[in-house]
């Protein structure tokens, strides 16, 4: 038996040097093994206007693999317009890739929002769930964000890795993979799964609504057929796993940092100017390869902003057939007075809080009553911050390194809103003598928004 190893990796989308990842380990492998080099430069997402420029861009890092090696559009594609379906319906951009100027932080957000509309205008098939606003760091989103909801745009915002664990925790999920381990030995329609859902309803949560589409999925797969329970619940979890990863659930516009980002795609895209960084020598080209990635995250139309007083490295020396520049005037309107955001997640809550109590202390049933989009109040006593529900019972402290952050900002907080209700319990304590103490099995946990001022 004759045993073979394949690497496959690309080294223009080496973002995550700050976690080991290294283009040496496989220069290594090449050198330690005599491995043959098979490029792979076919691109089967993007128009040539958009390859063209990713191309023009990343060339000019010098620690590459693939120089003389340029990405090129799939053969089956390469007779298409350069520009794509949208060469042809779009009689401003053409199908080129948008370089959208614009005076400042507030102008670029009503700008986004102007080119949404505008594109929506064009084709009448525009879909904003498949429409990407991509930034380098989080509170950058904050005013696109806010110009959005006013207009009454949805938003998918991306919670971040340590917002949530596994989403097999959160409620809505518990409750049916618990459903199926009680009928472990039986066969199961996936129409008697969508039975047991609450019915569907105005206004229902995004978890809700996400379960029922994979199960509906789950149902035109089958056929509505018998299957066994083992055999849904592993396609639930394969399920679950997956949009844990790709953290896109929701139908709005999708909003993430880059780095969020690698492994998905988009039809449209919008690179916010702002963070992107002046650096020299290879931290220079680390941040190339961290926008070069966000370049290429767009099937159909990709837009990159500049502000005039941030001053955006990557931009300006992008230049051929394959770009338009145009000036975007745009008014901030109400987004001058928007808001912040920011999540009280996994790691700003203290985990142990409900557990101190017993399942039939006041918390429980307070925790028990809470519903994603419930606003909590906030209170601050004992050194502690505390979130409130109904008739002001505590369900949440939150951590020691949560509360020094949140302390000085307590009085500009406008609202809490639950995201999720976690459940958490005696098995994930590491520390057994803790979880000895433990007055409960298994109790629940707010994962919150902080929108604040």
């Amino acid at each position: 038996m004759k045993l073979s190893i394949l690497a496959v990796g690309d080294d223009d989308q080496n973002i995550y040097r700050f976690r080991g990842a290294n283009v040496d380990f496989t220069r290594r492998f090449r050198e330690d093994y005599d491995a043959a080099i098979h490029y792979l430069v076919e691109n089967y997402r993007s128009p040539a206007h958009i390859i063209e420029a990713a191309n023009q861009f990343i060339a000019r890092n010098a620690d590459r693999m693939k120089t003389d090696r340029p990405i090129v559009v799939n053969k089956a594609r390469s007779a298409l317009p350069k520009g794509g379906n949208w060469q042809h319906i779009d009689h401003l951009a053409a199908g080129r890739v948008q370089i959208l100027s614009v005076a400042g932080e507030e102008e670029q957000a009503a700008a986004v929002l102007q080119e949404l509309k505008r594109l929506q205008a064009v084709d009448a098939r525009f879909s904003l769930a498949n429409t990407a606003i991509l930034v380098r760091e989080w509170h950058e989103l904050d005013p696109v964000r806010t110009c959005l909801e006013e207009e009454g745009i949805p938003v998918n915002l991306n919670w971040g890795k340590s917002a949530l664990p596994s989403l097999t925790r959160i409620r809505e999920y518990v409750a049916v993979l618990e459903y199926l381990r009680v009928n472990w030995e039986q066969n199961l329609r996936a129409g008697t799964l969508l039975q047991f859902l609450p019915q569907e309803q105005e206004g229902e949560t995004i978890w809700q609504t996400h379960l029922r589409s994979l199960i509906d999925a789950w149902r035109e797969e089958t056929n509505d057929s018998l299957q066994p329970v083992p055999k849904v619940e592993e396609y639930l979890y394969e399920s679950l796993a997956d949009q844990h990863r790709a953290r896109h659930l929701s139908n709005g516009v999708f909003l993430s940092t880059v780095h969020s980002v690698k492994g998905l795609e988009f039809d449209h895209v919008f690179v916010l100017g702002g963070c992107w960084r002046q650096k020299s020598g290879s931290e220079l080209e680390d941040e190339r390869r961290l926008f070069y990635v966000a370049m290429t995250r767009a099937r159909e139309t990709l837009q990159l902003l500049e502000i005039d007083t941030i001053t955006n490295p990557h931009t300006a020396r992008l230049v051929g057939d394959f770009a338009l520049r145009r000036r975007v005037q745009a008014s901030g309107g109400s987004c001058l007075s928007r808001k912040r955001y920011a999540i009280l997640g996994m790691k700003a809550l203290y985990l142990g809080y409900a557990d101190r109590f017993f399942k039939d202390h006041p918390t429980h049933a307070a925790l028990d009553s809470c519903r994603v989009g419930d606003q909590l109040n906030i209170a601050v006593r004992d050194e502690h911050i505390y979130l409130t529900g109904g008739q002001e019972q505590t369900v949440a402290r939150l951590s020691q390194a949560a509360r020094d952050a949140w302390l000085p900002k307590i009085d500009s907080i406008v609202e809490i809103r639950v995201l999720a209700m976690v459940r958490w319990g005696r098995e994930d304590v590491a520390e057994k003598t803790y979880a000895d103490q433990c007055k409960c099995e298994v109790w629940e946990i707010p994962v919150c928004e902080v929108v604040y001022r």
